[in-house]
């Protein structure tokens, strides 16, 4: 029967079937909607109405093409746990081949393409965590200044489903619409969920965090935000917070420079770096760089970014000089994060960077007083959909009534 599949049973280590396990043993009759089910063949298939009802009677060479794991899994965990399997239900997709050659031409190619859908990531799978919307609803709603025209305006893009800002720009209906639309959200200005987490994260101190990898660090973030944000909803002020954030990483990025254009160092650990040179900006500043200034200019000053390129070479040299193997892995652990934190020198001038801090008390004040007025700008958002058309004139959005 499982001749044609194209994988032997993994035993119940794995993430996968681990999940499937737990499931028939502790929740076994949602098993239907979380399970795939079954893609089987067969050469040949019986009927007959019993009761009203169409049956299979009988089914010649039987074979389940994918859906191995899942029989598997059933046999095993009802055999080695007693599980009663009673209130389990499978779905099955049956294909009927009755031409020998044809099948063993198209047996295959379903397995193939039952094996190989678009992969659903774990970061795909929290888009619609209630602390993620919010974000979104902020994002569509902040305006900030264009940095090379303080006269126009342009919006930060969170992407909070992936193909997100394609799909949207695709829904406008002529190329005006859709030039008006990269304007006001441009392409550069879109963020994604893990580059939220990595930014965040540097703010928060925890570079470690970040070099383990996208995934694990979003993981940990979500972790973190869930207990910050249990019983509140993140403010303008923090997604303002993201956005400087993010100017902050670019900014120390670039700064950097790219493989054979004349880089600081060894780009392999270009990640790495620039993480721990931010986290240990804002160590030394105590969190007190001005966010807001930031955010007001969309850009870094001139001063902050030849501090940033002292540190690079300083932090860069730093990490080299480890006694590690791989420095990428190194860098995964906290203590390599306190080892930094503990030198007793820097390159820093804090003469200089000290124009750029906030007190307490505006820092306080700062975040005692984030509000949340989605809802006026939502309105005002729809009125102008509904009562505008906008156009790109010479770099301008001209509102023209209809």
């Amino acid at each position: 029967m499982l001749e044609s599949n194209v994988r032997a049973f993994l035993q119940q280590t794995g993430k996968i079937n681990k999940g499937i396990r737990d499931t028939i043993r502790e929740e076994p009759y949602m098993f239907l909607p979380y399970n795939n089910g079954l893609a089987t063949t067969a050469q040949q298939v019986k009927t007959q109405m019993e009761d009203g009802r169409l049956v299979i009677t009988s089914v010649k060479d039987f074979q389940i093409v994918n859906g191995g794991q899942t029989t598997a899994s059933l046999f095993h965990t009802g055999k080695k746990y007693k599980a009663d399997l009673s209130q389990v239900f499978v779905q099955m997709k049956l294909t009927v081949i009755k031409d020998e050659e044809k099948k063993n031409k198209t047996v295959p190619y379903i397995s193939r393409y039952a094996n190989s859908q678009n992969k659903v990531s774990e970061l795909d799978l929290t888009s619609n965590n209630p602390f993620l919307q919010k974000l979104e609803e902020l994002s569509r709603t902040t305006y900030a200044i264009d940095p090379e025209d303080s006269n126009k305006q342009t919006i930060w893009f969170f992407e909070r489903v992936k193909g997100q800002y394609r799909e949207t720009l695709n829904k406008e209906p002529t190329k005006g619409k859709q030039e008006a639309f990269k304007l006001k959200f441009p392409r550069n200005q879109v963020i994604v969920k893990s580059e939220i987490a990595k930014y965040m994260n540097i703010w928060n101190q925890q570079p470690f965090h970040v070099a383990k990898g996208a995934q694990k660090n979003y993981n940990q973030f979500l972790k973190e935000v869930e207990k910050d944000f249990k019983n509140k909803k993140p403010g303008r002020v923090y997604w303002q917070d993201i956005v400087s954030n993010a100017i902050l990483f670019q900014t120390a990025d670039k700064l950097f420079g790219r493989k054979n254009q004349d880089p600081i160092g060894d780009t392999n650990i270009k990640s790495q770096t620039v993480a721990y040179v931010l986290s240990y900006l804002h160590f030394i500043t105590r969190n007190r760089l001005n966010l807001a200034l930031i955010w007001d200019k969309q850009m870094i000053p001139e001063d902050i970014q030849s501090e940033l390129k002292k540190e690079l070479k300083y932090v860069y040299d730093f990490l080299n000089n480890l006694d590690a193997a791989l420095i990428s892995e190194a860098a995964k652990a906290e203590k390599t994060w306190t080892a930094l934190k503990e030198q007793k020198e820097h390159p820093l001038n804090m003469v200089g960077i000290k124009r750029y801090l906030i007190s307490d008390v505006e820092f306080k004040n700062r975040y005692d007083s984030d509000n949340t007025d989605t809802e006026e700008v939502l309105k005002y958002n729809n009125l102008q959909k509904n009562y505008f058309s906008w156009y790109p004139v010479l770099g301008w959005l001209i509102p023209i009534q209809p």
